[in-house]
């Protein structure tokens, strides 16, 4: 593949071709996403119910409920600290929640593209992973 004809431009291109397509899928899915970051109310009961135990948290309530027989606890209190630490930065609990879910999906997607380097591929490939993880997760 290290020719000078049309095919050789090709392969040295085709990466970038790709990664153009993905970046273009990506802005096309996310951008649904990011405008709905900026809605004053939760899109669904999982925002709302997060947004409780948050403001629990803050008020000084008990994040969990009385331990008793009846009691499963199948959420980690982790993420309703970080939002309550970010409240003040960005005054709303749900904004704060939704900004802390894309922070944790592009660290995510970063650790994808260095697992990909780990296995020894090249930047570029370590790139084109990252953005498939970004644009179909």
């Amino acid at each position: 593949m290290r020719g000078s004809g049309p095919l050789a431009l090709f392969w040295r291109i085709f990466p970038w071709l790709i990664a153009l397509a993905l970046a273009i899928l990506l802005a096309a899915t996310l951008r649904l996403p990011l405008e709905a970051m900026f809605v004053r109310y939760p899109l669904n009961y999982n925002e709302g119910w997060n947004a409780i135990h948050t403001l629990r948290l803050r008020s000084g309530g008990p994040l969990y409920p009385a331990v008793s027989e009846g009691t499963f606890i199948n959420y980690p209190p982790l993420s309703f600290y970080v939002v309550a630490a970010l409240h003040p930065l960005f005054g709303d609990d749900i904004f704060a929640g939704r900004a802390v879910a894309l922070a944790a999906e592009l660290a995510v997607s970063l650790n994808v593209a260095l697992a990909a380097r780990a296995l020894r591929t090249g930047w570029t490939v370590a790139m084109l992973t990252a953005l498939t993880f970004l644009a179909f997760c």
